[in-house]
């Protein structure tokens, strides 16, 4: 760039010129087109943007790509490289059944609280909630009841969606997704291990909240008993006629979603989302992390915290899909999903990152452009490693080896630059064998 103080006032003396130009590029449409971009006030506080744009921001999401494009990629910490892909087709069917089957307990703008893990159930209710206009309210799952209570109260929550437990294999348990959210400066990160399969109760927590009626997606289906104001979301959609609504367009200002702050210094204070707030997720990712059609999106957090809806919004809206572990991210298991995943967008908290070096557990996993590789503008990728013991020295020379990416490099990239502590090698090609490139000094 060679005057940037001449773009940075062509950027503030024409914001609105911005916006149609990056929703054409992700095929973002309103049902109602807004009468303007940007409609000036007295103050900054006071400028609305899109005025007069009706929408569902649940149905963009799933309404402008390729129905049989994967939309989440999962697995578990028990066969983390078994996995399970649902389309944007499958995830649209299962979210405005969702939604048709709330609509049968409350009515539009009922507030309604997740308590989940971040998997594709916890996606689904996400979307189906919003797509009956009703509010969601994010509260994280590893909050103990009376956590869980203040929350509740503190929005009028009416209707709970909440997993029956958790179950993990000798690992973290679940208190330490809290702590790797938490901003650092507050974070004690507390660790339990156990030699044998846990069950972490989620729904036993919402009884001791005394939390109002709920839907209960029970992970074990012939054991789990509820409260006589809950139902088993696997009976309310037996009981529920098949047929979808259709989704609730309303004014792009309502209320689609309540987060909480941390809630350390005090009282958490409530932090109202509406339906224009997630286009700044999509062009975060899109404009920061390249995300676009095709990419797959990691991110270990749940809806509790910001960066949960922020990677329902990030992928869907760009076209992309989102990888999605059911286990704590801190060990082996996780490097081996994300592997198996393909995942070219990997984000994490620092103290994952401090875990993984700590103990060693990711050695030999080697990140392609998903972890750690910056591509410039001319599509030209650089990698950075300290080793070279992962290297395949096929030719028994040192001016050609092969090494194995853990993610898959996007159509787009042209070159590929790695930087090591014996030098630097380039990009001669793609060796048969599914992701092995040969690189040379």
């Amino acid at each position: 760039m060679h005057d940037f103080p001449l773009f940075q006032a062509a950027t503030a003396s024409h914001a609105p010129d911005f916006w149609p130009q990056f929703l054409n590029t992700i095929n973002f449409t309103f049902d109602t087109p807004p009468r303007t971009m940007l409609q000036l006030g007295p103050t900054a506080d006071e400028c609305i943007w899109f005025p007069g744009a009706r929408l569902n921001i649940a149905a963009c999401c799933l309404r402008s790509h390729t129905p049989s494009s994967p939309a989440i990629i999962s697995a578990s910490e028990h066969s983390p490289e078994h996995l399970s892909i649902l389309t944007y087709a499958d995830l649209h069917t299962r979210a405005t059944r969702f939604a048709a089957a709330l609509a049968t307990l409350v009515p539009p703008g009922t507030r309604v609280a997740i308590i989940m893990p971040m998997n594709p159930d916890a996606v689904v209710a996400f979307l189906g909630v919003l797509l009956a206009r009703c509010v969601m309210v994010g509260i994280a799952e590893s909050f103990a009841a009376p956590e869980i209570a203040t929350r509740l109260r503190l929005v009028d929550t009416r209707l709970v969606v909440v997993q029956d437990v958790m179950v993990r294999n000798n690992k973290v348990c679940s208190w330490v997704v809290c702590a790797c959210n938490a901003p650092s400066t507050t974070t004690t990160t507390i660790a339990l291990c156990v030699p044998h399969t846990q069950h972490i109760p989620l729904y036993q927590r919402i009884i001791q909240a005394d939390a109002p009626p709920a839907i209960v997606i029970a992970t074990q289906l012939n054991t789990t008993t509820v409260r006589p104001n809950d139902i088993l979301l696997h009976d309310l959609l037996q009981n529920t006629a098949t047929a979808p609504i259709p989704p609730h367009t309303t004014d792009a200002h309502d209320l689609t979603m309540i987060m909480f702050s941390s809630g350390t210094t005090g009282q958490p204070k409530a932090i109202p989302w509406n339906h224009i707030t997630p286009l700044k997720a999509a062009l975060d990712a899109w404009a920061h992390q390249d995300v676009q059609p095709g990419d797959v999106v990691a991110w270990p957090t749940s809806l509790g915290w910001v960066m949960g809806p922020w990677l329902v919004y990030a992928t869907l809206l760009n076209g992309a899909s989102m990888a999605l572990f059911d286990g704590a991210p801190l060990d082996r298991a996780f490097g081996r999903f994300l592997v198996a995943a393909r995942v070219t967008m990997l984000g994490l908290v620092p103290s994952i990152a401090k875990s993984w070096r700590a103990s060693g557990c990711m050695q030999g996993l080697v990140c392609g452009i998903g972890g750690g590789g910056i591509m410039d503008s001319n599509n030209n990728c650089t990698v950075a490693t300290t080793t070279t013991s992962h290297f395949n020295n096929n030719n028994n020379n040192n001016n050609s080896l092969s090494m194995h990416l853990c993610g898959v490099f996007p159509p787009r990239v042209r070159h590929l630059h790695l930087k090591t502590t014996t030098g630097s090698w380039h990009w001669l090609g793609i060796a048969p064998s599914l992701n092995t490139v040969v690189v040379q000094k």
